[in-house]
């Protein structure tokens, strides 16, 4: 299993990003850098105390994935000021939402709007503007093997967003927003087929969170653990893929 040297987690102020930061946290020495986002760090209380305890090694960064107008400019400079000039080994877009109104006949335009500038849109602005750091680590290991010793990218998306596995309806934004995350992680991967940058979408199960729900079958820590151990043995053969939390090949 390959370790990253440095990793960007969005969303960290509880649930499944909250989750991925203490899992990073456990390994040691790497990674030497862990970036954390929330909204407000005022209601990210276990987060900064963290933080408070792993000083040097996990910082904790405000960014609002939806407001992108700018190009996350001020973000992607502070991110800089974290990780230096050996680029950034891992993004995980984990922040997202999962919307209201959820069948066609209380859909509004609005609300289907919000889901996607979050679920969709944000990440793949997000990764373009963190592009520079990326290529900056492929350059620091450039004959290494595709993977997060490298740079690679991973979209957080959902089984709800598989086309052929949808039998039940619902969920719609969310759905929609999530298929449409995998087709911008894909689109991503061809045009950076020639740059050794590995992207890839990741469902983490159905798990109890406050979007999952308590009937999850799935416990946090054991999402985590089972993304983690993934994300860490990424190969060039996963690039442009979507996988479950065990590594097992989803349909579209």
């Amino acid at each position: 299993m390959t370790l990253p040297k440095s990793v960007l987690i969005t969303g960290c102020n509880r649930g499944l990003g909250l989750g991925l930061v203490k899992e990073f946290l456990k390994e040691g020495s790497l990674p030497n850098k862990i970036v954390a986002t929330c909204r407000d760090k005022s209601k990210a209380e276990e987060l900064m105390a963290l933080e408070s305890s792993n000083t040097g090694r996990l910082k904790v960064l405000e960014l609002e994935v939806a407001k992108y107008e700018n190009d996350y400019k001020d973000f992607v400079q502070e991110v800089d000021k974290e990780i230096g000039t050996s680029g950034l080994n891992l993004l995980i877009n984990n922040a997202g939402i999962s919307g209201i109104r959820q069948i066609l006949e209380k859909l509004t335009g609005d609300n289907m709007m919000d889901v996607f500038r979050v679920n969709c849109v944000g990440p793949t602005l997000l990764t373009r503007a963190l592009l520079p750091q990326l290529k900056q680590a492929v350059c620091q290991n450039p004959k290494a093997d595709m993977g997060v010793d490298k740079a690679a990218v991973v979209q957080m998306s959902s089984v709800l967003a598989s086309i052929a596995k949808n039998q039940n309806a619902g969920a719609f934004a969310y759905r929609c927003s999530k298929t449409a995350l995998n087709m911008s992680m894909k689109n991503t991967t061809i045009e950076l087929k020639d740059e050794g940058i590995l992207l890839m979408a990741l469902h983490p199960g159905w798990v109890s969170t406050d979007m999952g729900g308590p009937n999850a079958p799935l416990t946090v820590d054991e999402s985590v653990s089972n993304m983690f151990k993934t994300i860490c043995q990424l190969k060039e053969k996963d690039n442009g893929k979507f996988l479950s939390h065990d590594g097992t090949l989803l349909s579209w």
